[in-house]
């Protein structure tokens, strides 16, 4: 393993614990009963709550947004990256890393 591939491993264990442990969580308790047994009893609730489902697709229209302002971003810096006339130094690369 190279010096450079060992950046990845703080990301790693960040997207591991909060990231990916949440949503397991949020998992496990969506499919679980005040006493801690399987149910898809929460499932039927939620579908039929129109407060529940009027809050999910806020939710999905919020993410929608946020998907589009990422790629609005993110392309062009990707851009500026992948191109060598404008990507010149490691600073660059730190530049666009640093607020991660």
């Amino acid at each position: 393993m190279n010096k450079r591939s060992n950046w990845s491993i703080p990301y790693a264990i960040f997207l591991v614990f909060f990231v990916v442990l949440p949503l397991v969580l949020v998992l496990v308790y969506a499919f679980q009963d005040n006493s801690g047994h399987f149910t898809l009893g929460n499932l039927a609730k939620f579908i039929t709550d129109r407060d529940a489902l009027g809050t999910f697709m806020v939710s999905i229209e919020v993410a929608m947004e946020n998907t589009l302002l990422c790629i609005l971003i993110g392309y062009p810096a990707a851009w500026i990256l992948a191109n060598r006339s404008l990507n010149r130094s490691a600073v660059t690369i730190i530049l666009f890393i640093l607020p991660m």
